[in-house]
């Protein structure tokens, strides 16, 4: 592979494979993108406005040189095994430079066998992303909307009782990211590993605040652990949580989830994930049993 330099950063990308099969050398491996909106128009007034409904499929070309020029026995070995693939007209998984792992359905193709290349065929192949379990897609639509609504409402409930968040920008945040969170709407990309992860650490420390210790405010309390437990929910879904190891101990005199935290150096919020059943009260009892993380 050659150096990757700043101006060769391209040399540094995977390399295609579709099912397994690794790609021929290629020179395309662009896709293109497009939304769909309904297009609402109005009596007398010039122009439309637009309702997002969704991001479409994209189509993903690649011109694949299946030459013994480029590759050794590119053709007809390596030709004859992608055939096989391309022309069933079944679902495969792709490794794509850009997009990483996605599922795909062949489309279109061409195969140009012509007097100037006579060391095989260069191949034209249009893929198109596919969706392999709508109910699947729609649940991460239906999380992530949920999400943005639980945001809402536990901001809108902390400005109610004039509770001070961490800092000014706490809540902007928030609404940020529950804002990016619904725009994925048809699968949840790496991206939400990182949103749903700075999100529980701002909502983590608003359930921290000194003031949430007021009876007065349990219910805002409660807003943003519903908050955390959403977000929580959604890491789940999309398979972001990682595994680790966990004990557990017995609460030998009443305490809070934060104060149980601190003692076993795990943050609230890593708590709460561990004992569900114990947000639905803002102490623990004596005598219950908490589980935390020891790695």
């Amino acid at each position: 592979m050659p150096e990757v330099l700043p101006h060769s950063v391209i040399y540094g990308l995977p390399k295609m494979t579709f099912r397994g099969l690794e790609a021929p050398p290629y020179d395309v491996a662009g896709f293109d993108f497009s939304h769909s909106h309904g297009v609402n128009q109005y009596p007398y007034i010039n122009g439309a406005s637009h309702d997002w409904t969704g991001l479409d499929s994209h189509k993903i070309n690649f011109t694949l040189y299946f030459l013994n020029s480029l590759e050794a026995d590119a053709f007809p070995v390596k030709w004859e095994k992608w055939r096989k693939e391309l022309f069933d007209g079944a679902y495969g998984e792709m490794v794509h430079p850009l997009l990483g792992a996605v599922n795909v359905v062949v489309r279109t193709g061409n195969v140009a066998l012509t007097a100037k290349s006579t060391a095989g065929v260069v191949v034209t192949v249009g893929f198109e992303t596919t969706i392999l379990d709508p109910e699947e897609e729609q649940t991460f639509k239906s999380l992530s909307l949920s999400v943005a609504d639980a945001i809402a409402s536990a901001t809108a409930a902390a400005s109610s009782a004039g509770v001070d968040l961490p800092s000014e920008a706490s809540a902007v945040d928030l609404t940020q990211i529950g804002d990016q969170l619904s725009g994925f709407a048809y699968g949840l990309e790496l991206m939400a590993d990182g949103l749903i992860n700075k999100a529980q650490g701002i909502v983590s420390d608003i359930i921290d605040l000194p003031a949430m210790a007021d009876h007065s405010l349990y219910a805002v309390r409660d807003e943003f652990v519903a908050l955390w437990a959403a977000l929580q929910e959604l890491g789940e879904k999309v398979g972001i949580q990682q595994e680790r190891g966990t004990s557990q101990a017995k609460v030998g005199n009443k305490t809070t989830l934060d104060a149980f935290a601190r003692d076993h150096n795990n943050t609230v919020g890593e708590i709460m994930s561990l004992n569900p059943e114990a947000l639905s009260s803002p102490s623990v009892p004596a005598g219950a049993t908490l589980r935390y993380y020891t790695s």
